[in-house]
C-alpha cells in the first residue's frame, strides 16, 4: 500500500512539474521520492526510540507485586503516548509549551521509578520487623498495612489491596485516598529504647524493694522526675509509638497504655483530669480519645501520662517486692540465718543465738528448770502447764507455752507449734495418742506459676490439706482492687492444738517473676502452719 500511494505522489508531481514522463525518468524520480521518504520514517522511528528511552518502563516495576504491575503498564503507556505526540509537536512548531510539557513528564517517570523503589523496601522494612517481633500489630492504623503490604490466603483476593494500588497524574504512589508517602515506615516499630528504659526503671523497683524490705516494712519508695526526663527528650513520633505498647509486661493484662488510658480502666483520676478538645474526658468518644492519642501536638501531655503510669507501676513494683521480702524475711528463724540472735520483742532485745538455741532445746524437752534467759529463772510444771518466770523479784505464772512465749514477746518460726515433751498436751501414754511424725513438704515449683483454677487448688488440697485461699480484695496500699481479675490471695492455715487465731499470709499465685522467692514463702508458711 505505501508502494502504491509512493508511486501515485510520484507520477502527479512529475505531471505538474511537466517533466518527461517516459519510464526511465518515471523511475529516476520515483527512487529519489522513495528514498527520501524511507528516510523521513527511518528518522521518526530513531527519534521515537530517543524519546521512549528517556520514558521507557520504570526499571523497578521488576521489584513489586506482580499485581500492581497492570496499573502501572496502564500509566506508562498513556504517558508514554502523550509524551512522543509533545515531542513530535515541539520539533514541528518549536513550541515551548510542548517542550516544557514533555520535562515534566520525565519528572514524571522519575517519581515512579523512584516511588515503586521505596514501596518495595518500606514492605521488606514492615516484614522485617514483623520477623523478629518488632513489628506492633493490632493497633491503631496497623490494618491498613495488613490490607496493603500482606498478601491474601484466598487466591480470590491476591493482590487486592484496600482501596486499589493506583498511579497519580505526577507519577506517585496510591492506596485509594492515602498517598504511599503518607503511609511510608509508620507501621508502628517498638521504640525499643524506651522500652527498655522503661523495663530498667521496674527491675530496679524490684531490687529496691526487696533490699529494703529486710530491714522495714515501711515504704521507703521515692517519686523522681527521671522517667519523665528520659520520654521528654524523644520525638513525638517515638512517644506515639511506645503508648501502642503494654508498659507492664510483668500484670495479668495484655493491653497498650493507649487503650488502658482510652477505656477509663487507669486508676488514678488524674489521668483523666483535662479536657480533649474541650470536653471532659467521659463525653468523648472511644474515636475522640484514640485521635487525641494519636496527635503529635500532643505529645508533652502524653509524656505526663506515660510518666505518671510508669512511676505508679514503680511504686506497686516496689511494694510488693519490699513486703514480699519483709514477710520472707520474717518467717525466717533465727536458725535460717547464720549469726542472727533470737529477738525478744517483749523487751525489746535480742538474746544470743547460743542462748536462743537453749531456750528452744529445753521447750521442746519439757525440762523443769530452765536454764536462765535474759536475767529471768523459768520453771516449767507439766502437770498443769504452766510456766514461771521470776525478773527482778517479781514473780509471773502463765497457762500454757503460747501465753509464756506471747508474754516474752518471742515471735520467731522456730518456736511454732512447740509441743514439750512432759507436758499435759503431749499424751505420753506409751505414746498410744501420739501423732505420726510430720516431715516438712517441698512444693513443686508450678504451685506458684502455674493459672490458678479448680484443679490448682485441689493439688494445694492434697499437699497442705486444711489451707484456705481467698481473693484479696485489697493492695499493699490498702486501696480496693477495682477489679477481681488477679490472682492475689490471702491463704489461712488451719487451727493447730492450743491455737485461738490462725496464721494467714498475702501472696500472689501465677508468677512469672520472683516465683522461687514465692515458693519458699508459701513452703515455709505451710510446714510451720501444718497441723501436728
Amino acid at each position: 500500500m505505501a508502494a502504491d500511494k509512493n508511486l501515485i505522489a510520484g507520477t502527479r508531481v512529475m505531471l505538474e512539474a511537466g517533466r518527461d514522463t517516459s519510464v526511465s525518468s518515471f523511475a529516476r524520480e520515483f527512487n529519489t521520492i522513495l528514498k527520501s521518504q524511507m528516510e523521513e520514517e527511518a528518522k521518526e522511528t530513531a527519534d521515537i526510540d530517543r524519546w521512549l528511552n528517556k520514558v521507557g518502563t520504570p526499571d523497578n516495576i521488576r521489584k513489586i507485586d506482580e499485581s500492581y504491575r497492570g496499573e502501572v503498564e496502564n500509566w506508562v503507556s498513556t504517558k508514554q503516548e502523550e509524551y512522543i505526540r509533545l515531542n513530535k509537536s515541539y520539533q514541528k512548531d518549536q513550541n515551548l509549551e510542548d517542550k516544557r510539557a514533555a520535562e515534566l513528564i520525565e519528572r514524571q517517570f522519575m517519581n515512579l521509578n523512584d516511588q515503586l523503589n521505596q514501596l518495595q523496601l518500606d514492605k521488606e522494612k514492615y516484614f522485617e520487623a514483623g520477623t523478629k517481633r518488632k513489628l506492633k500489630t493490632g493497633v491503631l492504623g496497623s490494618e491498613w498495612y495488613v490490607n496493603n503490604y500482606l498478601e491474601k490466603d484466598d487466591a480470590s483476593t491476591a493482590g487486592v489491596v484496600e482501596g486499589g494500588f493506583t498511579i497519580s497524574e505526577d507519577g506517585m504512589v496510591m492506596f485509594g485516598d492515602d498517598s504511599f508517602d503518607s503511609k511510608k515506615g509508620n507501621w508502628n516499630v517498638k521504640n525499643t529504647l524506651a522500652e527498655n528504659f522503661i523495663a530498667d526503671q521496674f527491675v530496679a523497683a524490684k531490687i529496691s524493694g526487696k533490699k529494703d524490705g529486710k530491714t522495714t516494712s515501711k515504704s521507703q519508695f521515692v517519686r523522681t522526675n527521671v522517667v519523665k526526663k528520659t520520654l521528654g527528650s524523644q520525638d513525638p513520633e517515638d512517644i506515639l509509638v511506645l503508648v501502642q505498647t503494654d508498659l507492664n509486661t510483668e500484670d495479668d493484662q495484655n493491653f497498650t497504655f493507649a487503650q488502658q488510658w482510652a477505656s477509663g480502666d487507669l486508676k488514678n483520676p488524674a489521668f483523666y483530669d483535662f479536657k480533649i478538645d474541650n470536653k471532659d474526658f467521659s463525653e468523648t468518644t472511644l474515636d475522640e480519645r484514640n485521635n487525641w492519642m494519636q496527635n503529635p501536638d500532643n505529645k508533652d501531655k502524653i509524656v505526663d501520662l506515660i510518666s505518671m503510669y510508669v512511676d505508679n507501676t514503680r511504686e506497686e513494683i516496689y511494694n510488693i517486692e519490699q513486703q514480699n521480702s519483709f514477710n520472707e524475711t520474717n518467717n525466717m528463724s533465727f536458725l535460717d540465718i547464720p549469726g542472727k540472735g533470737l529477738f525478744v520483742g517483749g523487751t525489746n532485745q535480742t538474746a544470743t543465738r547460743s542462748s536462743g538455741e537453749t531456750l528452744l532445746k529445753e521447750l521442746k524437752e519439757g525440762k523443769g528448770k530452765l536454764t536462765n534467759f535474759l536475767g529471768r529463772s523459768i520453771t516449767f510444771d507439766p502437770i498443769n502447764d504452766v510456766y514461771t518466770t521470776i525478773y527482778e523479784g517479781e514473780t509471773n505464772t502463765y497457762q500454757g507455752l503460747e501465753d509464756f512465749l506471747g508474754a516474752l514477746g518471742i515471735t520467731d518460726p522456730a518456736f511454732n507449734n512447740l509441743v514439750p515433751k512432759k507436758s499435759k498436751n503431749d499424751d505420753n501414754n506409751g505414746g498410744k495418742n501420739d501423732l505420726p511424725p510430720n516431715k516438712n513438704i517441698t512444693l513443686d515449683l508450678s504451685l506458684v506459676t502455674s493459672t490458678v483454677n479448680d484443679n490448682l487448688f485441689k493439688r494445694f488440697e492434697e499437699v497442705a490439706p486444711g489451707f484456705t485461699f481467698e481473693k484479696n480484695p485489697y493492695n499493699d496500699s490498702g486501696s480496693k482492687r477495682t477489679s477481681d481479675k488477679h490472682d492475689h490471695y490471702i491463704i489461712t492455715a488451719p487451727l493447730n492444738k492450743g491455737q485461738t487465731k490462725a496464721g494467714t499470709m498475702k501472696i500472689h499465685l501465677n508468677r512469672s517473676w520472683n516465683k522461687e522467692s514465692t515458693r519458699k514463702r508459701l513452703e515455709k508458711f505451710i510446714n510451720n502452719n501444718r497441723i501436728q
